[in-house]
């Protein structure tokens, strides 16, 4: 394949920063209205994934895995070609603060509006799939509980560690995404980071808004929403954001922006 497919890594991080002002400078409604978009894409894939893993006898955990992996990044994929967009990647706005043409409050303001945005969103979308009967199956409520409860028993730092490895492979998803031209570079670019990260476990805090919420409604008793904000959501969120938003971006902008 020609290298003209690609664009180099500097010119990869111009596009991105390019992309980030017209996030930062669009109008606070279209903000929202992507972030939910964002939500509902990655909630959307959620069903996918535990409607064919639900199938998987339980005994063969890598083959489940494997299988929910392969489905799962067909959320990601429409955000970027769709324009739905997620807190973990808009992390890496603070690539354009490091270069000191967007300021913090920008930064704070868009990532806590996409961050609502995406909650409604996913939520939406685990609401909606409840009241269309999609969980009515047992073997479906009790995969969202079982994954849903996992989650919720990892403790807080486990939740920020994880939700830091996680970012890593969202922010190389989306970084080789924008490297390529054309759409099938773009479809593989994303495909592959995803799915490791879901096959490896780490807490990504949009898809858990979805997953969380569909366990609270098919089964109350089993999941303290409101426990689940403090005790899961906000470091999940953290570790996200301390390596999509301050590692890499600091990394990227020395690499490839920074001029010596």
């Amino acid at each position: 394949m020609s290298l003209h497919l690609f664009y180099s890594p500097v010119e990869a991080i111009e596009v991105i920063i390019k992309g980030n002002l017209e996030k930062v400078y669009g109008e606070i409604e279209k903000v929202f209205l992507t972030g939910i978009l964002g939500g509902v894409f990655i909630g959307v894939a959620g069903i996918g994934q535990i409607s064919i893993i639900q199938n998987v006898n339980p005994a063969n955990e890598s083959l489940m895995k494997f299988i929910g992996a392969a489905v799962f990044p067909v959320g990601l994929i429409l955000c970027l070609l769709l324009g739905g967009t997620l807190f973990t990647g808009n992390c890496l706005l603070f690539v354009n603060y490091f270069k000191k043409d967007i300021t913090l409050k920008q930064i704070w303001k868009n990532l806590s509006i996409t961050w609502v945005g995406n909650f409604i969103g996913g939520a939406g979308v685990a609401l909606i799939s409840y009241l269309a009967g999609m969980f009515d199956p047992i073997t479906m409520q009790n995969t969202v509980v079982n994954i849903a409860t996992g989650k919720l028993a990892l403790s807080f730092s486990k939740c920020i560690f994880s939700g830091f490895l996680c970012n890593i492979l969202v922010v190389a998803g989306i970084w080789l995404s924008t490297s390529s031209k054309d759409s099938a570079g773009k479809f593989y670019g994303c495909w592959f980071p995803i799915m490791l990260f879901v096959i490896s476990g780490y807490q990504h805090v949009v898809a858990n808004m979805f997953v969380i919420t569909m366990a609270k409604l098919v089964s109350p008793e089993s999941i303290n929403f409101l426990g689940s904000f403090v005790s899961h959501f906000l470091p999940v969120t953290i570790g996200n954001f301390l390596s999509g938003g301050i590692v890499f971006p600091m990394v990227f902008y020395y690499l490839y922006v920074h001029k010596k």
